[in-house]
């Protein structure tokens, strides 16, 4: 578990459609869990921001093979706002997990649009938004 409530996370954004283009803001599919129940961020407190482009870049980008196309920042003490918790799950370094969703739809939708509201949308510089 992570403890420190304004711990920064960064949920990095593979997905164009990820992003509301007329709000500048992430969208509620992009906090949504995998199968396992779980959405990957990456605690990013104490880096630059060259760094944490540099860990989107590494850590997720190049691994899934997709475009990165922005991140959506929040706190820990947003997703324990939304009744969640935030675990560790290295490697790789700094890497963590949402969890604790709950099992019907409804609320898992409900929850994500929580912490989209919440999160700050970083565009990378060579995203335009469309």
């Amino acid at each position: 578990m992570i403890t420190d409530p304004l711990d920064p996370l960064a949920r990095f954004l593979l997905h164009r459609n990820d992003i509301s283009p007329e709000h500048l803001r992430a969208r509620p599919r992009a906090f949504l869990p995998d199968s396992r129940g779980e959405t990957s961020v990456f605690r990013i407190g104490g880096l630059n921001d060259d760094e944490v482009w540099e860990t989107g870049r590494v850590e997720v980008s190049q691994k899934r093979g997709l475009p990165l196309y922005g991140r959506a920042d929040v706190t820990t003490a947003s997703v324990a706002g939304a009744g969640l918790d935030v675990q560790s799950a290295e490697p790789p370094e700094r890497h963590a997990v949402i969890v604790g969703w709950p099992p019907a739809k409804e609320e898992r939708i409900s929850l994500a649009q929580q912490l989209a509201a919440e999160a700050q949308l970083v565009l990378c510089s060579a995203v335009e938004p469309t």
